[in-house]
């Protein structure tokens, strides 16, 4: 009896795993590719909009790869939401190379300090297409050009990139292809196009200029924590059109860079998200990531050493492809138990933050989390000075 129980749960443990790694590679293979792209060169002005707060260490490389830009005129708008560690300074040396450097001061009441930097950039632009992007990001030479002529090419009011990521901890080597995984079947990249699903990637976030005026701007997601994710929906529910297109090869992102501001980006993606619409979803992962732990425990210890090393070895070849897509090792895929404990502990914490304490803290500041009507709302508590 012992012996079939523990058959029947490594077959479910490992059906399970297959399901995973299918349907991920599915998704992934519908999403269009920028390298494929046959980029359309023309009168376009770009304007590209950066907020940024305490980036000093990537704020020069940033400005680097949007000047290498090719095929398109790019007008660089940076907006200093506050920054302590001589981000500010740096930029006033660039305002003389044609940047357009902007001091954000304290937002209004009821703003998030990113996105009220956004609107101050969206003042200052007059590109028919705006691009929002992070100060982590690297382009390739054609990055935008190419991101331009597939927005133009599908009609798409918003078009958002896959980055490939890099992993710069050992934190996010062992996690980062699980939360990946766990993100494209959560999210449902190729649902979005036919608006069966409402994502964006804050890396890049390309939007016709008569497109976000119609959304409302970043004015109309003024309060939200996740405030890609809100513009998204708001966009979905305007009926605009958002393309998402995979550019692993043209663009470049580290999603945190240290393994604290790892955890703390963790809480910040997850506690929103049981606080909203999406926790019966998130909530049911949850539950097949427990119902995976235990059934390889069982497996481990009450089965045969053969049945438990093909239970092993089956997600770490799962989480090594995704590893390696972003040019990680393929060997952090044997890691994945750790891996499962971290997103696990990162996703039971929101859990109980969400319900009793929503307070989570991003970038110097603390806020106060409430449930909205499509998205969150955040209310500062505290900031460094």
């Amino acid at each position: 009896m012992l012996e079939e129980l523990t058959v029947f749960l490594a077959a479910v443990f490992l059906l399970g795993w297959a399901a995973v790694y299918f349907k991920r590679e599915r998704i992934v293979k519908r999403l269009v590719t920028l390298e494929h792209v046959q980029p359309t060169k023309g009168n376009t002005t770009v304007s590209v909009i950066l907020p940024v707060r305490n980036e000093a260490r990537n704020v020069e490389r940033f400005l680097e790869s949007v000047r290498s830009q090719e095929g398109l005129s790019v007008e660089l708008i940076v907006v200093d939401d506050g920054s302590t560690d001589g981000t500010y300074e740096l930029l006033q040396k660039h305002a003389k190379e044609g940047v357009i450097v902007v001091k954000s001061e304290t937002p209004p009441p009821e703003w998030m300090g990113k996105s009220w930097a956004c609107h101050l950039g969206y003042k200052r632009s007059t590109g028919e297409w705006l691009l929002f992007t992070d100060a982590d990001a690297v382009f390739a030479h054609d990055t935008i050009m190419k991101a331009v002529s597939l927005a133009k090419q599908t009609s798409a009011d918003v078009l958002t990139l896959v980055p490939r990521f890099r992993m710069s901890s050992i934190l996010h080597k062992i996690t980062m292809p699980l939360l990946l995984t766990g993100l494209y079947l959560l999210a449902r990249f190729d649902k979005v196009a036919e608006g069966g699903s409402a994502f964006v990637f804050g890396t890049f976030v390309l939007v016709k200029r008569s497109s976000y005026e119609k959304i409302g701007g970043h004015e109309a997601v003024k309060s939200a924590i996740l405030e890609d994710r809100a513009l998204a929906q708001v966009a979905r529910a305007k009926g605009l059109r958002t393309v998402i297109a995979l550019s692993l090869n043209h663009l470049t992102a580290s999603w945190n860079d240290d393994s604290w501001s790892f955890w703390n980006g963790m809480l910040r993606l997850f506690v929103p998200l049981f606080l909203n619409s999406e926790h019966r979803r998130a909530a049911a992962y949850l539950s097949l990531g427990l119902i995976a732990v235990i059934g390889y425990m069982v497996v481990l210890f009450l089965g045969n050493p053969a049945l438990a090393l093909v239970c092993y070895a089956v997600p770490s070849f799962v989480l090594g492809v995704e590893a390696r897509r972003h040019r990680s090792s393929p060997l952090y895929g044997l890691l994945w138990p750790l891996s499962l404990v971290v997103l696990l502990t990162g996703l039971y914490t929101a859990i109980v933050k969400a319900k009793w304490s929503p307070v989570i803290t991003w970038r110097g500041r603390r806020y106060l989390l409430k449930r909205g009507e499509s998205h969150e709302s955040a209310v500062l508590i505290y900031s460094e000075k």
